[in-house]
């Protein structure tokens, strides 16, 4: 090798070291943000924002997505048209109204929503083995992991929120007594059978859509249910359930848009989509009217 070579070489080799360093530099700043950031006390943090949520940390990533992403400006249009055709129906306006913060409340909701979080791992599942492609069952069987604990059995949605429900002080005893009072034809019983009659994904994504689209409304006012008095409010703010809630609930919305704006180009197919977002937005009326009803009667007797 000559010596113009090694002179070539021992520069180059420099350059490298330099670059090496300076990105060993922007990793540890990146780092220590994140830890940072991290070690805080819970916020609600952006689906698009780079930080490292507690959630995030526990494996509640988000589904990867190389174009509809939260700032993609067909995303943040379809979410806003969705969310107002939600907020148009004043669920929570009236069930917050006529339900003040109290022990009946609490032990009403912690039934009722226990049930229907056990109820959701089989909903999502069969509504992704209903479509008719991977592709889609990929993104519908997302939300249906995350339900089930991811990869710990130990945090499957429905028991980490009775978990809750318990530290509040809902008894097994309290639930039995409120569920004795549920008719038997529950909002549950017509969700099933909504989705078990559709013949097209376009349906089967729209009822996805309308069960998310409030899911920010629902988990605080789940929380404000629970929380009773000031005290369990502190108590049940540190829960786990309720941390990753607030945080995955807005990667869900997005994850469940963007199925709209994949899939959804043609009018008809948009027409078949609005037809089981309605069903699904419909639940939640009848869900949180039972609710209110159930909050209005008398606890029974010991």
């Amino acid at each position: 090798m000559t010596g113009l070579h090694l002179e070539m070489q021992r520069v180059h080799s420099i350059r490298l070291s330099r670059r090496s360093i300076a990105q060993y530099r922007k990793d540890m700043t990146r780092d220590k943000n994140t830890m940072t950031i991290g070690d805080a006390k819970m916020k609600t943090i952006h689906a698009g924002n780079a930080a490292r949520s507690l959630a995030e940390q526990a494996g509640y990533s988000g589904t990867v997505e190389y174009i509809y992403t939260a700032d993609h400006p067909e995303v943040l249009r379809w979410t806003s048209h969705f969310e107002g055709l939600a907020a148009r129906e004043g669920v929570f306006e009236a069930f917050e109204a006529a339900c003040p913060r109290s022990w009946r409340r609490a032990t009403v909701v912690s039934a009722l929503w226990h049930r229907f979080s056990s109820f959701m791992p089989w909903f999502l599942c069969q509504a992704a083995a209903m479509v008719s492609t991977n592709e889609k069952r990929h993104y519908v069987i997302q939300t249906a992991f995350e339900e089930l604990g991811m990869r710990d059995a130990r945090e499957i949605h429905c028991d980490m929120f009775w978990n809750a429900a318990a530290q509040a002080g809902v008894s097994e005893k309290d639930r039995a007594e409120v569920l004795a009072d549920v008719p038997a034809a529950t909002a549950l019983a017509s969700l099933r059978g909504a989705l078990l009659s559709y013949g097209t994904d376009e349906e089967v994504l729209g009822i996805l859509l309308g069960l998310e689209i409030p899911a920010r409304e629902n988990i605080e006012t789940v929380f404000r249910s629970l929380a009773h008095d000031d005290g369990t409010a502190v108590a049940l703010d540190a829960h786990r359930f309720f941390i990753f809630h607030r945080q995955i609930e807005i990667e869900h919305v997005r994850l469940t848009v963007a199925n709209f704006v994949r899939y959804c180009r043609t009018e008809e197919q948009r027409r078949r989509f609005q037809r089981g977002f309605s069903n699904g937005l419909g639940f939640w009326s009848r869900f949180w009217n039972t609710a209110s009803d159930l909050v209005g009667v008398p606890a029974r007797a010991s």
